[in-house]
């Protein structure tokens, strides 16, 4: 329940308010907390911890969105669709854009998973620091599999979680790939030869 885990979160100190929402649909669903905040910027770790002590991981949020303010309908109450989608604020890593074509693809394909903007996205961060989750994987590396051609495990993405390392991955395997259908190709020719 979102009441829950808004109650938990505003026990901690450094948060003045709290609202829980569910975004996206069926597997892609996740939670986001957005929060007004005593200090500028909390750190996100502390309040991880503490929700950790308390609440089961299914519920903890996927991201945390700080606001100076809620956006106000002309009702007064909060404009759920005005609230912004969660970006790198609740990260420390620096943003690394991506280059290659592979990079630049495997971007969209995290921000639409992730939803997130595209833009907010560094090849180096992790998928799981942004708000992937095991399910997420699954659909991650089915998407990868339709994208470009290859098959990776489940136990990679676990191990290589962001785009920069998942990207060499996928051209190295793209590589190995062609080159065994290229000899398995010349193998077949040289028998139809004799």
């Amino acid at each position: 329940e979102p009441g829950e885990i808004e109650t938990v979160l505003r026990q901690h100190d450094s948060v003045r308010d709290v609202l829980v929402i569910a975004q996206g649909e069926g597997e892609e669903k996740r939670l986001i907390a957005y929060l007004t905040s005593t200090e500028k910027a909390s750190d996100v770790e502390s309040l991880r911890e503490s929700m950790i002590a308390c609440l089961p991981a299914y519920m903890l949020p996927a991201a945390f969105v700080y606001l100076d303010d809620w956006p106000l309908t002309a009702n007064g109450k909060v404009d759920r669709k005005a609230l912004p989608l969660p970006d790198r604020s609740h990260l420390n890593a620096e943003y690394i854009a991506p280059e290659s074509e592979i990079e630049i693809r495997m971007t969209e394909i995290w921000a639409t998973l992730l939803i997130m903007d595209k833009d907010s996205i560094s090849v180096t961060d992790s998928f799981f620091s942004l708000g992937g989750h095991s399910l997420l994987v699954m659909r991650l590396v089915n998407l990868i599999s339709q994208e470009f051609s290859v098959r990776i495990s489940l136990e990679t993405v676990f191990e290589i979680n962001n785009i920069a390392d998942l990207s060499k991955h996928i051209e190295a395997t793209k590589i190995k790939f062609d080159n065994e259908a290229e000899l398995e190709k010349n193998a077949e020719l040289t028998e139809m030869e004799w």
